[in-house]
């Protein structure tokens, strides 16, 4: 089956970020690495997290099955004709590598070498690429095609699993019961200088990795602007390797259960301590029409500097890395609570 792979796939300005996006008969996934195995992402046409899309959770595998993926598929978490083209989890490099070499490769010990050297090596002894032939032949399938990313799959079609409002989760939980018990997580994306990770230590003195969430600026939840507001997530391992590797992070929250959000400090009358509730679908989707309408800002304000300003292409690389860091700047007019008052 043909399809294409594109390595390290950087968006402009702040969208999603993946190791591997790869397209098969129309439909995007995106596979990040992880120690023992794939973490694997249904995308949509724009290449963002599709909620519910999680090829982490078997309870949100329904989904996938429904795009033909087998069981086993979903336990590597990448399906067995990609495996040639990817470079392995991460424990399997080394040891493939003494393998296939012995201890040493020119010279120098593989046991000793980095991340990067390990897999610039790999990359040179097992990967193939993906053929020209592979591509026209995906391009002939899409074709044929003419939007599979809102075909039906069952009762329910995937871009319905974004919702709106709560009305609409509601809504579609009612017409489709089964399907919504594997409705677990709700997740996005969100840039790194939005979190700010803590140690939280309970009652009982036992301590766990938790990160403070600043919503970002602008973000409207069912006409309400909740900018400077702030909830809190624990952290896992990906999402802290995430963070030091300055990467987005992906955030996941439990679809049937509120978010606390929060701004300001208690007994504090200068910046007074609010806190409501809100749905996860509800939160998740404001987040994510906030990134995109920054960027569709950003791409506008391009385009009108580029017709304003044809020759200045120093201006454009200017302006691109000036809108990426802006959207990624807290908000500072709205103190977070600290982790002893919450």
């Amino acid at each position: 089956m043909a399809f294409t792979i594109e390595e390290n796939y950087k968006p402009l300005y702040d969208g999603p970020y993946f190791e591997y996006v790869i397209t098969e008969n129309g439909i995007h996934y995106g596979v990040d690495r992880a120690e023992n195995g794939y973490d694997l992402y249904l995308l949509d046409e724009d290449c963002w997290i599709v909620d519910d899309g999680d090829g982490r959770d078997t309870r949100n595998w329904g989904t996938f099955y429904q795009l033909g993926w087998t069981k086993d598929e979903m336990f590597e978490g990448i399906k067995k004709e990609w495996a040639p083209h990817l470079l392995p989890p991460y424990v399997d490099i080394e040891p493939a590598l003494i393998e296939r070499y012995g201890e040493e490769y020119e010279g120098e010990r593989i046991d000793e070498m980095d991340g990067d050297a390990l897999d610039n090596l790999y990359k040179e002894t097992f990967i193939e690429p993906v053929t020209e032939k592979d591509i026209n032949n995906l391009e002939l399938i899409t074709k044929e095609k003419e939007k599979p990313m809102t075909e039906n799959t069952g009762k329910m079609k995937l871009e319905e699993q974004q919702f709106n409002s709560l009305e609409e989760l509601d809504q579609w939980v009612g017409d489709n019961p089964q399907a919504a018990k594997r409705t677990t997580f709700a997740h996005v994306k969100i840039p790194c200088a939005f979190v700010t990770p803590y140690t939280y230590t309970a009652k009982d003195g036992r301590e766990y990795d938790k990160a403070y969430v600043s919503i970002p600026k602008g973000t409207n939840i069912n006409g309400i602007d909740v900018s400077g507001y702030s909830c809190s997530v624990f952290m896992n391992d990906r999402m802290t390797q995430q963070h030091l590797d300055g990467e987005h992070v992906t955030l996941g929250f439990k679809s049937n259960e509120p978010i606390s959000i929060w701004t300001g400090k208690k007994d504090s009358e200068q910046y007074p301590y609010k806190q409501f509730e809100v749905n996860p679908w509800d939160l998740v989707k404001a987040i994510k029409q906030q990134l995109q309408n920054y960027k569709e800002e950003k791409n506008q304000e391009r385009d009108e500097a580029k017709k304003l300003h044809p020759s200045s292409l120093s201006s454009m690389a200017k302006g691109a890395r000036s809108a990426s860091s802006a959207l990624s700047q807290k908000n500072q007019d709205y103190p977070i609570v600290d982790s002893q008052t919450k």
